[in-house]
């Protein structure tokens, strides 16, 4: 049996950074993956980006905070919650 990594990626305020880091993570990753979104409000354009850029990437999913500024730690805690991968 494949097992599969979940890898969390923080964010808040990542428009100018966070599909470029997908593409990274996806061209090194050899492996069954998926990559977890974790937004935290942000107030530009993150949550729209990677929503539009998962429509033709199943293995990546977006979720957001509850609250505003909870900040990296609510957010990876977020992460591990929907993490369906073997390792995270």
């Amino acid at each position: 049996m494949t097992q599969m990594v979940s890898i969390i990626i923080p964010a808040k305020n990542e428009e100018k950074s966070i599909i470029k880091t997908i593409l990274e993570l996806q061209k090194k990753l050899k492996i069954k993956y998926e990559i977890i979104v974790v937004d935290d409000l942000s107030i530009d354009n993150t949550k729209i980006l990677v929503s539009d850029f998962i429509k033709t990437n199943k293995n990546i999913r977006i979720t957001s905070t509850t609250k505003r500024m909870q900040g990296f730690t609510c957010a990876i805690e977020k992460g591990f919650k929907n993490a369906k991968g073997d390792f995270v």
